[in-house]
């Protein structure tokens, strides 16, 4: 997953454990996967990019990523699933679209079934990139629109972004960006979010950073989370004075968009953190986790987590790797929905790390009753080699506490990658199950995989991609 591992929301639903998955289960079956029909017109998933899963109700999600159409040209793709039947169509752009829009979608919010929002870049037909939102009511899409940057936002050689997505409830939508910012001799990429409200997108507002940024703070955003209108949090990273990065937690509270402020880290953090933070989710009001890697003062790029605690963000906590760890661990994060927890106290994440043998390996870690325990590493099917440096855990869901589902992907013994999914039962996690692929289908190549897996009480839904004998990638579903 080369491109395609990179950055974002998902939303789980706390149940209570005997309900959902009685003492001694084996938890879910995954079944053979599913092809998903390309809208007419298209050929490929871009790069295997199909990267977003939400799932309101059991058997009724969204899904969104890129796809080639018959020229090549890079298009948005979408897909609803209503009652367990998939449809599929391209995103319709503003009209200064360029011939060849280079569309990339990265992110997926929804607030109720056929209620979600989307959003991304394309390219203009004045060779600028636009950030863009597009809405979806009642089941139906509507043509994006380029989001209204804030004020002083560079009117040419524009590129703008949406990169998070979080919607409250139907028509209360907030979604977060970057853009270029004008009038300076240096050029300066900032962030920014945009509401939704009572269906009506509003001008992005600036983010205002921490005072310590560099000239150029050079701007990420990651993941957004909304319990409420107006009231959400978000994470993301900047260039500070010193060149290092920092990562920023923000928050908006009855409406205000608050001062960003810096991750409080682990006490080995090097001058140099480096800090990435990559995924965030709210198991209630004012109670979210997010994740990320920072560098130790030994130069150790590891993962730690950082909560916020009835609305006050807590200082960060260096996870523990598993013992054959490298002295570099070398760790990766994927972002999508790369952290779940059931309750405010009970969490799952995870990503891939390095050995000290010089193998890439998938690493899981349970938050218990508020503790965080040391990592475990990802138990891969018989005869396969390693995760490898395209595979590893990216996608967390659980129906309740202990009983949750671990999305992967790894070499086979034959150094092909493969999509699989492990189970964890009443809180002990299991060896990866296979997926098999649609039509034959012998990998999921390194930019394939799968993406997002979501349980709503016992029904799960998982997407991803895989590669085809002529090289083109086609979409997956798989339910258990």
């Amino acid at each position: 997953m080369k491109l395609a591992r990179s950055t974002f929301v998902i939303a789980t639903l706390a149940l209570t454990l005997m309900s959902v998955v009685p003492a001694g289960a084996a938890g879910p079956t995954w079944k053979a996967a599913e092809n998903v029909s390309l809208p007419s017109g298209t050929s490929s998933i871009y790069q295997g990019w199909l990267p977003f899963l939400s799932c309101p109700t059991a058997n009724n999600c969204s899904g969104a990523g890129s796809v080639n159409d018959s020229s090549n040209a890079v298009q948005g793709l979408l897909l609803s699933e209503t009652k367990g039947v998939w449809q599929s169509s391209v995103l319709g752009l503003p009209s200064n679209a360029a011939k060849s829009p280079g569309v990339m979608i990265y992110a997926l919010g929804c607030a109720s079934e056929g209620d979600c929002v989307t959003g991304g870049q394309y390219a203009d037909t004045s060779s600028n990139i636009d950030a863009f939102v597009a809405t979806q009511s009642n089941g139906t899409w509507a043509k994006a629109t380029t989001v209204n940057l804030p004020t002083g936002a560079a009117a040419t050689a524009q590129n703008a972004q949406v990169h998070g997505a979080s919607c409250s409830s139907a028509g209360n939508c907030v979604v977060l960006g970057t853009y270029v910012e004008a009038g300076s001799s240096v050029q300066k990429t900032q962030g920014f979010v945009a509401s939704q409200v009572a269906g009506t997108w509003r001008q992005a507002t600036k983010i205002t950073l921490p005072t310590t940024t560099n000239a150029n703070p050079y701007v990420s955003v990651a993941q957004i989370s909304c319990w409420s209108t107006g009231n959400c949090s978000a994470i993301g990273n900047y260039i500070d004075v010193n060149n290092v990065s920092q990562g920023f937690l923000l928050n908006e509270v009855n409406g205000t968009w608050q001062t960003a402020q810096n991750v409080a880290t682990p006490s080995n953090t090097s001058a140099f953190a480096n800090i990435s933070l990559n995924a965030l989710t709210c198991a209630s009001a004012q109670n979210c986790t997010a994740i990320g890697t920072y560098a130790t003062r030994t130069g150790a790029k590891t993962p730690f987590v950082v909560s916020e605690v009835n609305g006050v963000w807590k200082r960060a906590t260096a996870l523990v790797l598993p013992s054959d760890a490298a002295s570099n661990p070398r760790v990766l994060l994927y972002g999508f929905s790369g952290i779940t927890c059931p309750t405010a106290n009970d969490c799952v994440t995870g990503g891939q790390y390095y050995t000290s043998t010089g193998q890439y390996q998938g690493f899981l870690v349970n938050q218990v009753n508020g503790s965080w325990k040391a990592a475990k590493t990802l138990a891969l099917p018989s005869g396969a080699q390693q995760a490898g440096k395209n595979g590893g855990v990216v996608a967390f869901t659980c129906s309740s506490v202990g009983n949750c589902a671990a999305a992967s992907a790894y070499l086979d013994s034959s150094g092909s990658y493969q999509a699989g999914i492990a189970n964890q039962v009443n809180g002990t996690w299991q060896a990866v199950s296979k997926i098999t692929l649609p039509n034959g289908a012998t990998t999921v190549s390194p930019a394939g995989g799968v993406y997002g897996v979501i349980c709503r009480g016992t029904s799960c839904t998982a997407l991803g991609s895989y590669q085809t004998s002529s090289g083109a990638y086609q979409g997956f579903t798989v339910t258990n």
